[in-house]
């Protein structure tokens, strides 16, 4: 891995010199040299006083780590998340082996598309939650501030089968959706005028709203409105475990400890330090909740929903939650947490921006060495 790190840098030593080295047209030109150094000095300067680097790939850094806590503030780094359980240098890489099971005419429908699609057998059909690969699914509208690519869209019932012009669905907005896209993604006539007249409603279509999770501002205080059933998930239950936290939105990250519940009527909760999973309200299938916040109390916070349901497996009795919902997030909310942010690269791993700026540095110090040798324009051996 060292040797890695090693050609990793001398790559971008002579990636920052061939920039300048083959320029359109001329000549290479001190003028073009100093500025690309200023370029690279620039860059030098942002890792020394951010510590901090694409470099660094997640392994070494806890979870509670805040470097890997960008998802949360409406960008990501997808290698924070995947490589510690799936890097080639991982530690604990989780074994990838190809899926033996036989191909099924109905699809196959996963949460994460590129290692189940890599892994599934030739000619399987898979589609994915978060609607990556399902036109269907991509224009459910999704419920409040996902993470980049993992958009939380509640499943309408039997979703998969809008393939099936056989299949029909209870609401008109979906059964009318269904159509356009066997028009649009299956009809053997290309160039017909009703496939064309589908794709165009497709595609300016807004997003179709279940309305089975809502977030109303209503001045002084927020609304909150679930229907626990029709959004969670991974399987049908008698009861329902509503867990929400007020939390300060600058400084989420994760394995941190949420101690502010809030109840059915949006009063503190007291979360017990040893029962964070479980501290909740019950609501049963077919039930909703209905929360009505005050601003007043809320504050500049933030109010993380997760829904989950008693299950036991082989870890035991516990509860399997959902996706977590940011339904409250105040705008801007990401400000308060920049000058922590800013400098944590030094408090935890800096030694991955040290050595990418050390090798600015150089590539900026040898451009500008390189434009002091150059002729002055109207000296002898200038172009």
């Amino acid at each position: 891995m060292k040797r890695d790190r090693t050609l990793l840098y001398v790559s971008i030593f002579t990636v920052a010199m061939l920039v300048v080295a083959f320029p359109a047209e001329g000549g290479p030109g001190s003028a073009r040299m100093r500025s690309a150094a200023a370029v690279l000095a620039t860059l030098a300067a942002t890792h020394l006083v951010t510590g901090q680097s694409t470099t660094l790939l997640w392994l070494d850094l806890k979870d509670e780590s805040l470097l890997r806590a960008v998802g949360f503030n409406g960008a990501t780094d997808e290698r924070r998340v995947y490589i510690p359980w799936l890097g080639a240098y991982a530690a604990n890489r989780v074994p990838m082996r190809p899926d033996g099971a036989a191909v099924t005419p109905s699809p196959k429908v996963v949460a994460m598309l590129g290692q189940n699609g890599y892994l599934a057998p030739t000619g399987q059909l898979v589609i994915d939650i978060f609607a990556l690969a399902d036109p269907f699914m991509a224009r459910i509208a999704a419920l409040p501030y996902p993470r980049p690519g993992h958009a939380f869209r509640p499943e309408p019932p039997e979703w998969p089968r809008w393939r099936d012009p056989d299949h029909h669905f209870a609401d008109p907005r979906l059964e009318a959706l269904a159509g356009d896209l066997r028009l649009v993604h299956r009809s053997p006539d290309l160039w017909s005028a009703a496939r064309w007249r589908a794709m165009a409603r497709a595609f300016f279509a807004a997003p179709i709203d279940l309305g089975v999770f809502t977030v109303t501002d209503a001045g002084d205080r927020y609304r909150i409105f679930g229907l626990p059933a029709k959004i969670y998930r991974p399987f049908a239950a008698d009861s329902y475990v509503i867990w929400i936290r007020q939390y300060d939105a600058a400084r989420l990250k994760y394995a941190i400890a949420f101690p502010h519940g809030l109840d059915r009527d949006c009063k503190p909760l007291e979360v017990p330090p040893d029962r964070g999973e479980t501290t909740g309200f019950v609501v049963k299938a077919g039930e909703a909740f209905d929360l009505t916040c005050a601003k007043s109390a809320i504050g500049r916070d933030g109010i993380l929903v997760r829904i989950g349901a008693w299950l036991t497996d082989r870890r035991g009795p516990h509860v399997e939650y959902d996706q977590a919902v940011d339904a409250v997030r105040p705008p801007l909310f990401w400000v308060a947490g920049v000058p922590e942010w800013l400098v944590q690269g030094w408090n935890e791993v800096p030694d991955h921006a040290l050595a990418v700026a050390f090798v600015l540095l150089a590539a900026a110090g040898a451009l500008l060495w390189l434009s002091s040798r150059l002729p002055r324009p109207g000296s002898p051996g200038a172009l």
